[in-house]
């Protein structure tokens, strides 16, 4: 009898075990599919595009394409091109908005996220034209910043921070839409944006994390 309860025990205490590890095993793998979509700073330098690449969906899979406003045929976003000559700005090149007719006529660059970010960052490089980079959450505006104009030969970095964007846009001149005048290539570089952690993220590092909470309480009982 005694030989029976203590083997009852043995196999109870053995399925306990099983038990524990599993909803161990269950929880570290809830935490790592969450750090798994906790993306990190996202960067584009466009240095791997052949020279006259028209850029559009080429870094979809980083999270952003590109497209122009109000583009009349022919007009497109190229890139990498060389930057003025006497520039500071060193690798010298970027992506430039390149007109179909006289290289004047210049339109606003759209880049459209993936998912939404709370960071955004680019180089603009020897443009003596004024630049507002707009950013927008669901179609509505929620956040600008105006550049003045400065030397054609400076490199300057245009920010938005502080908030949610799943759009931006960086108006050359006239304004969201609008064509305007700018006097010579304008030219952008390094993009960098932050990606903000999907909801569905954030449950399961949480759940990883009560769960692995629970089991730690568990032990020490």
């Amino acid at each position: 009898m005694m030989l029976r309860v203590f083997s009852l025990f043995k196999k109870t205490a053995i399925r306990s075990e099983k038990m524990k590890k599993i909803l161990s095993i269950t929880c570290v793998f809830f935490m790592v599919l969450g750090f798994a979509g906790l993306a990190g700073a996202v960067t584009i330098d466009f240095n791997e595009l052949p020279v006259g690449t028209q850029v559009t969906d080429q870094y979809a899979a980083q999270g952003v394409t590109f497209s122009l406003l109000d583009v009349p045929s022919g007009s497109s976003l190229v890139g990498p091109v060389a930057v003025e000559l006497g520039s500071t700005y060193l690798p010298a090149s970027g992506i430039a908005v390149r007109p179909s007719v006289d290289n004047s006529i210049f339109y606003d660059i759209v880049m459209d996220f993936s998912t939404d970010i709370s960071y955004f960052s680019m180089l603009s490089l020897d443009s003596d034209e004024p630049i507002t980079v707009y950013g927008y959450l669901d179609g509505v505006e929620v956040a600008s910043v105006y550049y003045a104009p400065g030397s054609d030969k400076q490199v300057w970095e245009m920010v938005l921070d502080g908030g949610r964007f799943d759009k931006v846009v960086l108006d050359l001149v006239a304004g969201p839409g609008r064509t305007g005048y700018a006097g010579g290539p304008e030219i952008f570089d390094n993009l960098e944006f932050t990606p903000t952690p999907e909801p569905g993220t954030v449950i399961l590092l949480g759940l990883g994390l009560l769960g692995l909470v629970s089991q730690r309480k568990r032990f020490k009982k």
